[in-house]
């Protein structure tokens, strides 16, 4: 499926596949997401690697090479964080009833890192 999704001056246009259990829709996927607005006095042109939306929440997985990945959130580089927080504001703008989740998946390991509201302030 393709289609432009928009939202509180937030854009992005989406390829995307259901997720389905048996005959149940449980979700959908987005993989290679552009996003382009305006998020307050900040412009945002960016894209999210994997968008994942489900009932209640959307979940943004970004992929990181970095080598060696860190072994801890806390030493996650700054510019990562910033990152993940402008995208879950634009994602919350065009999904603001869903709760909002922020992830890094380094591909040295592989090592996933969910990161929460205090991890993407910096």
């Amino acid at each position: 499926f393709q289609g432009v999704v928009f939202g509180s001056g937030v854009a992005f246009a989406i390829n995307y596949a259901v997720l389905a259990v048996g005959s149940q829709t449980v979700g959908v996927l987005s993989a290679l997401v552009p996003v382009v607005g305006a998020l307050g006095e900040t412009v945002l042109a960016g894209q999210i690697d994997r968008l994942v939306v489900r009932d209640d929440h959307v979940l943004i997985v970004d992929y990181k090479t970095h080598r060696p990945a860190p072994k801890a959130v806390a030493d996650v580089q700054d510019v990562y964080r910033k990152q993940l927080a402008a995208y879950r504001g634009a994602i919350a703008a065009i999904y603001p009833a869903h709760a909002i989740r922020c992830a890094l998946l380094w591909t040295d390991g592989p090592r996933w890192m969910e990161l929460t509201d205090p991890d993407l302030r910096t």
